[in-house]
């Protein structure tokens, strides 16, 4: 557990805070694949920006340290799915079993609970609150079904 401390994909405390910036931004709801390809962009800008109009890659760039473009763990991606997977999931957990969200098991989709309401989110990082607007006006710009694909596309050209 120490040494995961380490690791973005599956530290649950920085999951958590990626999570909650995304949430901050977002609407009341948001089903759990939004919110898990909302993750995905928001830790891996240098596949958000392939989604970006080039008028807006430059701002969104201002907000985004040269490390998080190119580092080994973006080299990674195509061997670390399943921690990605583990990370939001323990994430998730918390978040629900603090009462910070709450779920509607028929429909999937997660509801900002009271707690959420209450939490201090102006101590986020702006940069990182900045990068979720980006992320969101993303994910609402297109389809679940159209952002898998686009995203699978990415995957296949950078990873073959």
């Amino acid at each position: 557990m120490e040494n995961r401390f380490f690791d973005i994909n599956s530290n649950i405390y920085l999951n958590c805070i990626y999570m909650l910036s995304i949430l901050s931004k977002s609407n009341e709801t948001i089903s759990i694949k939004r919110l898990l390809i909302s993750l995905y962009l928001i830790k891996k800008p240098i596949v958000c920006i392939k989604f970006l109009k080039r008028s807006s890659k430059s701002t969104f760039l201002k907000h985004v340290e040269p490390f998080e473009l190119d580092n080994i763990q973006t080299e990674m991606d195509k061997y670390s799915s399943k921690l990605f997977i583990t990370g939001f999931n323990e994430a998730l957990l918390f978040l629900i079993s603090n009462d910070i969200v709450s779920y509607t098991p028929d429909s999937i989709n997660l509801i900002k609970a009271s707690k959420f309401k209450n939490l201090k989110l102006k101590i986020l990082p702006e940069d990182l609150i900045y990068k979720a607007k980006y992320v969101n006006k993303i994910v609402e710009s297109y389809s679940e079904s159209e952002l898998e694909i686009k995203l699978m596309n990415y995957g296949e050209k950078n990873y073959e």
